[in-house]
């Protein structure tokens, strides 16, 4: 067994960055943990096959480049009977031929030795085991459509529901028209639930007559059957392949006959559907409203998941979210409902939170960047609420990791967020800010320069803080009176010393403009190429020398430093160089940057469009840039309109009328950020074309 492992020069195959980064030095151990999966031992073989598929496919599914050189004794070891975890080697074969499941460089010469290798499979969809021959069926199909006929030849023989489930999937992937539906009474509920999804991946949706069996095949599972092993429940593959229409009519019939699990599994479903696509939530949402009214409190939560997941839509079952935030026997949902009614800015979000406050509950719902348009009531309760003692730690967990203030409050800073984004109208509560300031100074002091010149009550304290070389407080009275005194003051006692944040300090004080002038002597040193200073600080120091002095050639040697270096805030950089005159011999960096799509894009286009560079032309970069990430970036869409680049105008209208989401990675809630960046899409095509009449 594993002849030919000595003929590959292990100890010099090339080492990737990812196994670099998890300490990887060399492939020469491969050879030892390949005879070790093949051990009569249980243990030692279990140990070495998860350290092997470890090494193989790490970091969600990325493919390391030598698992194509481990590919054929794994299939080797997997159609050698006696060895210990067949099974787990056949779904990682399976698994490496999926890019769903598997990525990088690696996934798909991979995929073409395992294909290769595929005939060696074969005779394991006749072994005795059925689960081997479940799995078999699946490693099989992924690795092409090659297998098919020894696919179909089985399934005429097979007996084994479970099997003929993973077979008829595997013909389905092959041939997605194939007639092997399979929908029929006399199959086993896996095997018609098979079936239900042939039709859909095949694009027959199903037809008014299949739906009462396909539903009852749910039913009869409870959800929880899955076409190949590992992979989504077929519930959600199904409702994510149907045509909206269908997919109502057949949740709507799964729904009444369901127990409580696969309700839970139809409000994921629907959740995953609606992450997917712009135009499911409106179609569905209906659904979520009914699970919503659910007597389980385990389903009512899934429910509100997916109603979160809806992103904007969610404002159609507004009502039933006030319902569940109004029950405090489960606080964290009815804190998750409410959170979802404070995103929608609905006025029923005010009652239960204001009754929450009234009873010393302070659930943490205010999230950046969807916060409420100014509401007197709720102003008022906030007032209230900071007047009052401090709360103990808020309910919500993640809050509490997010914040850590020194006595665990973690609603206040939430709080004062939202009286920042009031600006002036919060200005009534201003003494009630003042008194947050001894515990909570920086998000006191964050509020207080939003409100302005109407915090004016808060000058003394401000002043005395920044009298103690506190910058953001003298930035704050920068804000609030227009007076540049205290915050250069504050600086000039700080800088010297290099603080931690001094990237941050060196950003506020450029805002006191040329009035922090008496700052240069201080930071002019830090530019030299033998300074200490990082840098990213170096780039902070040029802008507040521009700001002070408008003098390019104090800055410009900096800027040409670090325009093409690593780890440096590039987006600075570039809007820095926009407000200097134009320097021919760097816009081929620029270009450089722009191209490669990453940080620094919108400053480098912002500088080359200043310089001269054709809108039209750096709109036919930026577009397809655009539509590449997978968070989208608004500001290309402000430079783009900014420009006036009326190009643009197709490419940015059909992002904006495709059904497939464009973000598809956010910490925030896909639906609402794509919601969002939609909208600003529209609004920029309304721009440009408005601005070519």
């Amino acid at each position: 067994m594993l002849n030919g492992i000595a003929d590959i020069d292990w100890a010099h195959l090339d080492i990737d960055w990812i196994a670099f980064c998890r300490g990887e030095e060399s492939y020469e151990h491969i050879p030892g943990d390949l005879h070790e999966v093949g051990s009569s031992d249980a243990k030692v073989a279990g140990d070495a096959r998860r350290d092997l598929l470890a090494e193989i496919q790490v970091w969600s599914g990325y493919v390391t480049p030598v698992a194509e050189f481990v590919m054929p004794f794994l299939v080797e070891l997997a159609r050698t009977s006696g060895v210990h975890g067949r099974v787990d080697l056949l779904r990682a074969l399976g698994d490496l031929c999926d890019p769903r499941r598997a990525h990088g460089p690696g996934q798909p010469r991979a995929h073409a030795v395992i294909a290769a290798h595929s005939e060696r499979l074969l005779p394991l969809l006749s072994d005795q085991d059925p689960k081997i021959r479940s799995y078999a069926a699946y490693a099989v199909a992924r690795s092409g459509p090659h297998t098919g006929g020894a696919i179909a030849a089985r399934w005429k023989v097979e007996t084994d529901s479970e099997v003929r489930a993973a077979l008829l999937s595997g013909l389905v992937l092959i041939d997605p028209a194939c007639a092997e539906r399979m929908a029929a009474s006399g199959e086993a509920a896996g095997v018609r639930l098979a079936g239900s999804l042939a039709a859909a991946c095949a694009g027959l949706g199903l037809p008014p007559s299949d739906i009462a069996h396909v539903s009852e095949a749910f039913v009869a599972s409870d959800g929880d059957w899955r076409a190949w092993p590992g992979y989504l429940p077929t519930l959600t593959e199904v409702l994510d392949e149907l045509d909206l229409g269908t997919a109502r009519t057949l949740a709507d019939t799964i729904r009444p006959a369901a127990g409580a699990a696969l309700r839970r599994s139809l409000a994921a479903a629907l959740a995953d559907r609606f992450s997917r696509s712009r135009s499911a939530p409106s179609s569905l949402i209906d659904v979520v409203r009914d699970l919503l009214g659910d007597a389980d409190p385990a389903v009512r939560k899934s429910a509100v998941d997916a109603a979160k997941s809806a992103g904007e839509a969610a404002l159609h079952a507004a009502g039933e979210l006030a319902a569940v935030a109004a029950d405090t026997r489960d606080r964290h949902t009815a804190e998750a409902a409410l959170e979802l009614l404070v995103r929608l800015d609905h006025p029923l979000y005010r009652e239960p939170l204001l009754t929450a406050w009234s009873v010393g509950h302070y659930p943490g719902v205010w999230g950046e960047p969807f916060l409420p348009r100014f509401d007197p009531s709720v102003l008022a309760g906030a007032r209230e609420r900071l007047g009052g003692p401090a709360p103990g730690p808020s309910s919500s967990l993640f809050v509490g990791c997010l914040i850590g203030t020194r006595d665990r409050d973690h609603s206040t800073p939430q709080l004062l967020k939202l009286l920042a984004f009031w600006g002036a109208d919060a200005a009534a509560a201003v003494p009630e800010i003042l008194l947050t300031l001894p515990r909570l100074p920086f998000d006191a002091v964050n509020a207080l320069a939003a409100i302005g010149p109407a915090a004016a009550e808060a000058v003394p304290a401000l002043t005395e803080i920044a009298d103690g070389g506190e910058v953001k407080a003298g930035h704050a009275l920068l804000r609030i009176t227009g007076d540049p005194g205290p915050l250069v003051a504050a600086a000039a006692q700080v800088l010297p010393t290099k603080p931690r944040f001094v990237n941050f300090d060196l950003h506020l004080a450029a805002e006191a403009g040329p009035a922090a002038r008496p700052l240069v002597p201080l930071v002019l040193p830090w530019l030299s190429e033998d300074s200490d200073v990082l840098p990213r600080d170096q780039v902070a120091v040029a802008r507040l020398l521009w700001n002070a002095t408008g003098d390019p050639d104090l800055v410009l040697p900096t800027l040409r430093r670090t325009v093409s270096i690593d780890f440096v805030r590039k987006d600075e950089v570039g809007l820095l160089l926009a407000e200097l005159p134009p320097v021919p011999d760097l816009l081929p960096s620029l270009w450089q940057t722009i191209r490669s799509g990453g940080d620094g894009l919108i400053g480098a286009a912002r500088a080359a469009w200043r310089w001269g560079e054709s809108p039209d032309e750096l709109a036919a970069t930026l577009v397809p840039l655009f539509a590449a990430q997978i968070y989208g970036d608004p500001g290309i869409l402000d430079l783009i309109a900014e420009m006036g680049a009326a190009s643009a105008v197709p490419g940015l209208t059909e992002l904006a009328d495709r059904d497939e989401r464009q973000v598809t990675w956010t910490g925030r809630g896909l639906s609402w950020e794509d919601d969002s960046l939609r909208h600003r899409i529209r609004e920029t095509v309304t721009t440009l074309i408005s601005g070519t009449r």
